[in-house]
């Protein structure tokens, strides 16, 4: 799947996402994420002892809403399924890149546990840009 130029835009204007997943119980669970983009996924980092890598080693369905930093009217929604989960030095290779990008820097922060790099298959992506 291609992704929309208005994507690539909030990427480089250093946009998150809020990454939904559902819990065990139904209820869905809510994360604001650094993200990247491949030709064909959309790539997160985690660490292995969080419910969101829990919830989606489980259920690998979940959304994605990318809103633009300067508009909040304009995003885009993603809707896809984990498909690949990669941990080792490429997980932390991977949160040393969303660091550098979103930060300017090398991830910083203490890792508690095994980093992850998750890629999301996505099925649909829709973008809003009403007042655009």
């Amino acid at each position: 799947m291609q992704f929309p130029d208005e994507l690539h835009e909030m990427i480089a204007e250093k946009a998150v996402a809020v990454l939904t997943t559902a819990m065990p119980s139904g209820d869905f669970q809510s994360h604001v994420m650094w993200f990247d983009i491949t030709d064909s996924t959309v790539r997160i980092n985690t660490q292995v002892d969080r419910v969101k890598y829990r919830n989606l080693q489980r259920d690998p369905r979940c959304s994605l809403v990318v809103v633009h930093p300067k508009n909040p009217y304009s995003y885009v929604e993603i809707r896809g399924r984990a498909t690949s989960f990669t941990a080792g030095q490429a997980g932390r290779d991977h949160i040393d890149e969303l660091s550098q990008h979103y930060l300017g820097s090398p991830y910083g922060l203490k890792i508690k546990s095994e980093r992850v790099t998750i890629e999301i298959e996505p099925h649909s992506v829709d973008v809003r840009s009403p007042f655009r």
